[in-house]
């Protein structure tokens, strides 16, 4: 019985180790296509991310004027926090906005750098 068992274990140790070298094999020769397929995806997640960035530091930017322009109005409750409000929200969209700014110009200039890049953060 235990060396039906340890045949049985070894057999299935080696089509574990077959299927491993075939999945290497299908890995390394699809490889440049998922790379590409990244870089891709890098191009458009970081637009879409500058796109809403931009967007919400557009809206900020008239929410902080239009506080602004009626600051000397008195009995207007809502003017200091929608100013507030605008210039937090339009902090963090810029700050957003130069990240993926950054982001997309590695990407599309340099794909090969963005890409390890990447790779060293799924890694780590």
């Amino acid at each position: 019985m235990n060396d039906q068992l340890q045949a049985q274990i070894t057999t299935i140790l080696a089509q574990i180790a077959t299927s491993i070298g075939e999945l290497k094999d299908y890995s390394v020769e699809q490889l440049p296509d998922i790379a590409q397929q990244y870089i891709t995806y890098g191009i458009w997640i970081n637009s879409i991310y500058l796109g809403i960035s931009l967007v919400f530091s557009i809206i900020c930017s008239i929410l902080v004027y239009k506080a602004f322009r009626n600051l000397g109005k008195w009995g207007d409750e809502y003017v200091f926090p929608c100013a507030v409000f605008g210039c937090g929200v339009g902090i963090i969209s810029m700050v957003i906005f130069f990240d993926k700014l950054h982001n997309l110009i590695l990407v599309t200039t340099a794909p090969k750098v963005w890409f390890i890049l990447e790779l060293k953060n799924l890694i780590s």
